[in-house]
């Protein structure tokens, strides 16, 4: 009898602190502390969102002989945020550029600046565009990068988008397909989205 009713101790004790940590992990300022801007996004019901565009351009030189070496390199900082190089890659006769951007937050409202348009389309049910524009520069000459990628609010911070940096005109024009020969381009990226989100 003692052994049944240690048991049953344990597992009343148990079953307790299991409703306690699912309550705090659905709690506002557990889950925001634990999974940051994504779990305000995530949360249509709790936070109103809102989005506007910042009119602002900056340039940047990447390293295509190293493309490890631009790794990190923050382009962008305002307002808390910043846009910062995630990643640089080769990919079938062409380079890739992907950018991760942090945001700021709170219980009560997050901001993200970003290349991304976050939307929320219907009770935590979302879009996202990457609608901000990289260029490359070359011989006075600017040539559109076309996206290569988005993500939503996927991790803590905020979240990630990318752009081909060749496109067929400049490669048309150096003759070649391949760009073994370009160490270093120059980047500009311009029409930045600043996201927000606020409590209800």
């Amino acid at each position: 009898m003692k052994c049944k009713a240690i048991l049953f101790t344990i597992i009343s004790v148990c079953l307790v602190f299991a409703i306690c940590a699912v309550l705090l992990v659905t709690s506002s300022p557990f889950g925001v502390w634990i999974n940051g801007i994504s779990y305000i996004a995530d949360h249509t019901d709790k936070y109103d969102h809102s989005y506007s565009v910042i009119d602002d351009t900056v340039e940047f030189s990447v390293n295509l002989q190293d493309p490890s070496s631009n790794v990190g390199k923050v382009i962008y900082q305002k307002d808390g945020c910043r846009i910062e190089i995630f990643d640089v890659d080769e990919c079938t006769d062409n380079y890739r550029i992907f950018f991760k951007s942090y945001g700021d937050y709170s219980v009560r409202s997050a901001t993200l600046i970003s290349g991304v348009r976050h939307s929320a389309t219907e009770k935590n049910t979302f879009t996202y565009d990457c609608v901000t524009a990289l260029k490359l520069k070359s011989a006075d000459e600017l040539y559109d990068c076309s996206v290569a990628g988005e993500s939503g609010i996927n991790h803590k911070g905020g979240d990630i988008f990318g752009y081909y940096i060749f496109n067929n005109d400049y490669l048309s024009q150096q003759n070649s397909d391949r760009t073994d020969n370009t160490s270093e381009v120059i980047l500009s990226l311009s029409g930045f989205i600043k996201n927000e989100w606020k409590i209800k």
